[in-house]
Formats: structure tokens, C-alpha cells, sequence
């Protein structure tokens, strides 16, 4: 063998090893980064719900999110809440929702929160198991319709505002039923702007 063979062949070994290293120092890193999302989600949940943000010297949970300090997209940490309240009501295990990571895990969201049964819930988790991101999305298209699910989330819009109405009235504190009403407005936003990106709606 001559000793440029030989020569490229160990470059292409070379390669090839720095490639796969990486490779698993990016998996090593999706693996810590899917870990902190529930701590984070959770953490925000709780500033948020206890408007500990006020303390820290922010009028309001948006405020404090687009601080500089912090300075996450709102769509993303609503996100977050989305999916810790999920695995916090005991929907799906933490070690599941970490093995899926945020993206899938909101994007099978809406319809955890819809589904009638267990079987329901365990067939969506094993697509966003077995799925790439982008055929999961596919797969959920096919599944729930298009022009039906957009139809299906107009309908529970209007019956949300309905009784968002009503509780507006009751609330002792406007300020928390903002807030609270905000987040949920930005659920339904990400669900229809969803619906559209994958044509589904």
C-alpha cells in the first residue's frame, strides 16, 4: 500500500472517531438539556403562579421573562409550563417526558390533554418516541384532521372566552386572573399556529 493510501486512511479514521465523539457529546448534552427543562418549567410555574416576580421588582411575568438576565420567547416558556403541568398532573412520567424533550412533548400536547383514555395517551407518547420531530408532526396530521382540529379549537376558544368572561367578574384579583389569562390565550396561539405550520389546520 502506498503511503498516501495509508496516509488518507487514517484521515478517514480520524474523521470518522471526531465525528462519532461529537455525535455523543451532542447526545450527552440533549440528554442534560431535556433533564433541566422540567426543573426550569417548574420553577418558572412557580414564580408565575405565585407572582413572586412582583418581589424582584417586575410588574408583570412577561416583563421579568424578557429581562435581560433571563431573556427566554415567551411561545417557549409557556411551553414549558405546558408540558411540566402535564407531567406534573401525572400524565406522563418526568423520565418519559425527558426522553421525548420539549419540542415533541408540545407538540403531542393538545391532544394529551384531549384524549379519552390511557391506550389514547400511550400511542401518542410512542410516536413522539419512535418519530423524528418532523414525521411525529406528520403523524399527528393524518391522525386528528386538518380542517376538522382547527374547526375543534375555534369551538373551544369561544366556550373558553365564554367562561373566561364570567370569571373575570368573580376574580378578587385582576391582576392574577391577567396573568393567568394571558398564558392560556398564548396556549391557544401556539395550538393554531401549530395547526397551521404543519398544514393541519
Amino acid at each position: 500500500m502506498s503511503s498516501e493510501l495509508v496516509h488518507y486512511s487514517a484521515d478517514i479514521e480520524t474523521s470518522a472517531d471526531r465525528a462519532w465523539n461529537l455525535h455523543n457529546r451532542v447526545l450527552r448534552c440533549v440528554s442534560a438539556m431535556n433533564e433541566m427543562f422540567l426543573e426550569l418549567g417548574r420553577t418558572l410555574r412557580t414564580i408565575h403562579d405565585e407572582r413572586l416576580y412582583v418581589a424582584l421588582g417586575y410588574s408583570t411575568f412577561e416583563a421579568y421573562i424578557a429581562s435581560p438576565e433571563i431573556a427566554l420567547s415567551r411561545t417557549l416558556v409557556y411551553r414549558l409550563l405546558r408540558t411540566v403541568r402535564i407531567v406534573d398532573a401525572g400524565i406522563i412520567e418526568p423520565t418519559t417526558a425527558q426522553e421525548i424533550g420539549v419540542s415533541k412533548l408540545d407538540a403531542i400536547a393538545p391532544y394529551i390533554e384531549r384524549a379519552q383514555s390511557r391506550e389514547e395517551v400511550q400511542e401518542l407518547v410512542s410516536d413522539a418516541k419512535a418519530l423524528s420531530f418532523r414525521d411525529l408532526n406528520e403523524r399527528l396530521r393524518e391522525r386528528f384532521g386538518g380542517d376538522d382540529a382547527m374547526e375543534a379549537l375555534r369551538k373551544e376558544v369561544e366556550q373558553w372566552l365564554r367562561n373566561a368572561a364570567r370569571q373575570c367578574r368573580a376574580s378578587p384579583d385582576p391582576v392574577e386572573f391577567f396573568d393567568a389569562l394571558i398564558q392560556e390565550l398564548m396556549r391557544f396561539r401556539d395550538r393554531a399556529l401549530w395547526l397551521q405550520r404543519t398544514g393541519a389546520g
